[in-house]
């Protein structure tokens, strides 16, 4: 009994966390969809990247029509895969229409990973953590996203685009977090 309410209690201290960092970058992006009970939620989220340590940036991400479906989907009990991909790439930027994410990267270790400690803070809450370490140099990326499907151009969920292009080298380490929240 003990060790469930330490786990509550580290679940609860995770969501203020979380929560806080999200407003102290000022970052809620409300897309607002009906569900299939025709009440409307709001999705929220922040994408965090840092380069050997350091932040790049964290900012709100655009989440894509066939995210704004599968978390539907997902909270009124519907079928799909987990979301627990996430992706980068090289491109001219992310846009909510697309299917893919244009220029994402499958090579120099950097190829679309599993995230396979999912964080899901409770129905609607989830976050998502990967270390990509380079195995190439010169590499740029400047998108990330986050997949339900381990093939590349299939499954594009939500992305972002990096506030500036990063250039790796080889050993260099990209972590990348999302955080959702859904209301």
């Amino acid at each position: 009994m003990e060790m469930k309410k330490i786990i509550g209690l580290m679940s609860l201290l995770a969501v203020v966390a979380i929560g806080v960092m999200i407003v102290s970058y000022g970052g809620f992006v409300g897309n607002v969809m009906l569900s299939s009970s025709g009440q409307e939620v709001e999705y929220s989220s922040m994408v965090c990247v840092y380069l050997n340590g350091n932040e790049v940036f964290c900012k709100p991400n655009t989440l894509t029509a066939l995210g704004k479906n599968m978390t539907r989907d997902r909270l009124t009990g519907g079928a799909g895969a987990a979301v627990d991909y996430i992706g980068v790439g090289n491109s001219t930027g992310v846009n909510s229409t697309s299917p893919s994410l244009e220029g994402e990267i499958s090579d120099c270790g950097l190829d679309r990973a599993q995230d396979t400690s999912v964080l899901n803070i409770d129905n609607g809450n989830w976050s998502y953590n990967y270390k990509f370490t380079s195995t190439c140099s010169g590499l740029i990326v400047n998108t990330t996203g986050i997949f339900n499907h381990t093939s590349a151009n299939d499954g594009f969920l939500a992305g972002a685009t990096f506030s500036s292009s990063v250039t790796l080298q080889t050993n260099d380490e990209l972590n990348v977090t999302w955080y959702v929240f859904v209301t």
